[in-house]
């Protein structure tokens, strides 16, 4: 499986995401995951849901939205592949991307404008 470099198109952690689509998942999922120490999957390769136990979810299949919004949120894991993740993400332009509090998703998603 290829390792994704920036978030798909579609990745609810997107600030250009579409609003509303969490890919099948609540929005509590997402922000509520942020605030945790658990692997989040793609919502693209594991569509069932994103928050499977930790061991059946690997690097590759990381959501690398969710691991940019950690970032940005200034989170730090204890999970050697996550923390391997966030490190080698530390420097990726595509931070930018991504919202940088799980607030601002919430509210993204939730709210018209």
């Amino acid at each position: 499986m290829k390792k994704c470099k920036s978030p798909c198109k579609s990745c609810p952690w997107r600030k250009d995401s579409i609003r509303g689509y969490l890919g099948g998942n609540t929005v509590e999922v997402y922000s509520d995951s942020v605030k945790s120490d658990i692997r989040v999957a793609c919502h693209t390769r594991h569509p069932a849901s994103v928050t499977l136990p930790s061991d059946q979810i690997q690097g590759e299949e990381m959501c690398v939205g969710f691991v940019l919004a950690r970032l940005n949120d200034m989170k730090r894991s204890v999970d050697p592949v996550l923390a391997a993740l966030e490190r080698g993400n530390k420097d990726n332009p595509a931070r930018a991307d991504v919202f940088s509090f799980p607030v601002s998703a919430r509210f993204h998603h939730h709210h018209e404008y």
